[in-house]
């Protein structure tokens, strides 16, 4: 079909259950143009990644495409039929004309492999090992201004919007015909998701390839597709022009179904007199860093410098700042997970700096930290009701059975869990419902300080609005103060009584939310305002 890359036909895609089968892809049917960048939007559980996976025969062990054709059309002419092929023949062709970008990039990289042998793997895909020049010239076409720094570095060792712009260039050794592109914005915040979005964009341009972009976030899509495929229920709601996008019918009324709330003034709190929980003062960290077979000078990479601010008793602070800025860092400080190179920590005048680490696990009764992915920090072999025993039990509040049933029950209901999820293990519930017992474990502890490190960020708006509302409620019951690490400038103005803006790893400003949001003291303030309101 001339002018057509892909074409999708009354796709079915069914799991198993009780020998009959539940349908959660029904009727599918579009197609994607040559140079076309499609965008698939919809809530968390619409069907927008198991379709991405079912276009290129990646569906999960026990799930199946029981009806419709997928057909791909390369540039000789070649008709492909996806559904058809067997996996060593998928395989091949995903290799020459398929890229996949992820919403994590960590979990798309080899742990153990620097970036640059990466690199030079991907590439050989494609026929031709990259030499180190090229891999260079890549990463500053990516926008690094040290790409030797990059190529030595470990996964961990990079922030999320590194990773995500070291992938793209990965890519573009591919040379794809086809790239789908997974929430690959989500997890980074405002400013550094234009820069990806601009990235894409120009690439894309630059390799004449076609995109399939998924997205819950309207705001990203309309930045980057041609036209917008709306996903509901395991269908396709309709298909629209990205340029009428603002007001089509469908639109409005998914962004009403999604309305995250951003116009809300947050809670404003006096807290001044109130009593200090923890004090951080100077705390600067730095990571070693090296090259390949220890060729070249190794030197430390500043991660947080002279890092100093207050929590008080019941107060909500914000910690945001740019990809990299230092505020996973700080969170993993906070609970001696990391340790600090040089300040004071103290927490209710004990200091923290130095302690052994049977000492900081007694700390971590009182400072909890919640993670940004509830499906890395749950122990996937426990189901839900031993992780709660667990805490419970270290909670020493507890020790007989029956109350220790009474407290789950209670702590369920309290974060609007059904009692039937606690024989369940992780990987058998949504991502929503994983936080919440990751909420749940960290509360059954009695902590004075939650430390929430982007806890929203993977979950669309709706679901985002729900745990916002829940923390606020939670909060005030429980009596504890919270740090919430984000990048999302919805959630910071809806939940923080005060902020401090990381860049680099130093403060650059702090103050109450509300001035930040009317007038932001610092020039990045005034360019992380700018980029969040592209996307509202």
């Amino acid at each position: 079909m001339e002018g057509i890359l892909l074409k999708a036909d009354a796709l079915n895609v069914t799991v198993p259950k009780e020998g009959t089968g539940r349908t959660i892809l029904q009727e599918i049917g579009f197609d994607l143009k040559r140079g076309e960048t499609l965008g698939i939007v919809g809530p968390s559980g619409s069907g927008k990644t198991m379709l991405a996976r079912a276009l290129i025969g990646m569906l999960p062990d026990g799930v199946g495409m029981t009806a419709g054709e997928i057909r791909f059309f390369s540039e000789d002419g070649k008709e492909h039929m996806l559904n058809t092929l067997g996996h060593e023949e998928l395989n091949r062709f995903r290799r020459q004309h398929v890229a996949m970008i992820y919403q994590n990039p960590g979990l798309s990289l080899n742990p153990s492999m620097r970036i640059g042998k990466q690199i030079r793997i991907i590439s050989g895909l494609g026929g031709k090992v990259a030499s180190p020049q090229i891999c260079n010239e890549v990463l500053s076409d990516m926008g690094f201004g040290d790409p030797r720094r990059i190529l030595a570095a470990y996964p961990h060792q990079l922030s999320g919007g590194e990773l995500q712009r070291a992938i793209i260039g990965m890519t573009i050794l591919k040379a794809p015909r086809l790239w789908i592109a997974d929430e690959p914005t989500t997890a980074l915040d405002a400013e550094t998701r234009v820069e990806i979005v601009r990235l894409l964009q120009r690439v894309r341009t630059k390799l004449g390839a076609s995109m399939i972009y998924i997205s819950h976030d309207v705001g990203t899509v309309r930045q980057l597709a041609d036209r917008v495929l709306f996903m509901r229920g395991g269908g396709v709601e309709q298909i629209v022009d990205a340029g009428i996008l603002p007001d089509h019918p469908v639109s409005l009324a998914f962004l009403e179904r999604n309305r995250h709330g951003e116009n809300i003034e947050g809670p404003v709190r006096s807290h001044t007199r109130a009593e200090t929980v923890l004090e951080v003062k100077d705390v600067s960290k730095a990571f070693g860093q090296g090259f390949s077979f220890g060729a070249g000078r190794k030197y430390r990479v500043p991660a947080l410098r002279n890092v100093s601010f207050r929590l008080v008793k019941g107060e909500s602070l914000a910690v945001i700042g740019p990809s990299g800025s230092g505020k996973s860092t700080l969170g993993r400080i906070l609970t001696g997970i990391v340790k600090a190179d040089a300040g004071s920590i103290r927490f209710r005048e004990r200091e923290l700096i130095g302690i052994t680490a049977k000492e900081w696990k007694d700390i971590r009764r009182n400072v909890q930290l919640i993670h940004q992915n509830p499906a890395q920090s749950l122990t996937p072999h426990l189901t839900v009701e031993q992780h709660l025993i667990e805490a419970l039990e270290l909670s020493g509040r507890v020790a007989i059975r029956e109350a220790i049933n009474r407290e789950i029950g209670v702590l369920l209901d309290e974060l609007g869990l059904s009692r039937s999820l606690t024989a369940r293990y992780p990987f058998q519930i949504s991502g929503g419902e994983a936080q919440r017992v990751a909420i749940a474990r960290a509360l059954a502890l009695r902590p004075s300080v939650v430390i929430c490190d982007e806890i929203t960020s993977a979950l669309d708006r709706e679901n985002q609005q729900q745990l916002i509302e829940l923390m606020g409620r939670l909060r005030e019951e429980f009596a504890f103060s919270l740090i919430w690490i984000t990048h999302d400038l919805n959630v910071v103005r809806q939940v923080a009584d005060r902020l401090i803006l990381l860049d680099k790893g130093t403060v650059i400003e702090e103050g109450p939310t509300e001035d930040f949001f009317t007038h932001p003291a610092s020039e990045k303030g005034k360019k992380m305002l700018d980029a969040y309101r592209m996307f509202t």
